[in-house]
Formats: C-alpha cells, sequence, structure tokens
C-alpha cells in the first residue's frame, strides 16, 4: 500500500525513539482467525504492540464491538532503525575481532 510521506507534508520532524530494543519487545505469532472464511495467518497482537509501540495501534467500533488494529506500514521505519543498530554492532564486532588477529 502506499501512503503519503513528502517531506513538504510534515513538520516537527526528529529521529523516532523507537529502535532494537522495542522490535525485540514484540512477537510474531501464527494464528487462526475465528472467522472460519479468514483462515490462518501470521501476525502480531495488537494488545503486545500497544503495550510497546502505542502509535501503532488503532481502535475501531466494529460490529460484535471494539477491536483493536496495528498498522503495520508503520513498523517499516522502526525496523530500518534496528537494522541500522544490528549494522553498527556487526561492524563493531568486525573491528574487534580484526584487533585480535593482529594481535596474534
Amino acid at each position: 500500500s502506499t501512503v503519503a510521506s513528502d517531506m513538504s507534508l510534515k513538520e516537527n520532524i526528529t529521529d523516532t525513539k523507537y529502535g532494537l530494543s522495542d522490535i525485540m519487545k514484540l512477537r510474531g505469532v501464527d494464528f487462526d482467525w475465528k472467522r472460519e472464511d479468514m483462515g490462518h495467518d501470521v501476525g502480531v497482537l495488537a494488545q503486545e504492540v500497544e503495550a510497546v509501540i502505542p502509535e501503532l495501534v488503532k481502535e475501531y467500533d466494529g460490529l460484535r464491538g471494539k477491536f483493536k488494529a496495528v498498522d503495520y506500514n508503520k513498523l517499516v521505519p522502526i525496523l530500518i532503525e534496528s537494522i541500522k543498530e544490528l549494522k553498527t554492532e556487526v561492524d563493531s564486532l568486525r573491528v574487534l575481532t580484526e584487533i585480535e588477529e593482529i594481535k596474534e
């Protein structure tokens, strides 16, 4: 899906406060929908996500009452920052390994 993201539409732009430590608190799950025609699926649980990154969760009124939904698109920038953190860690480990090899 496409979401408007043009810089000209935004203000007060700062780096996200979320990153790898927050992603590590989330859990991917396999599940079966209660509606038989929906079948088996994968995802996250809105209540668990809300406890860590509340901006990703919205509550809606449905035919059977209120339910929570996750905006999966908004996970992308947090995953990007998490990958960058991991890359920094990998690079640091490479440097340490190279230093140890030189010492030997």
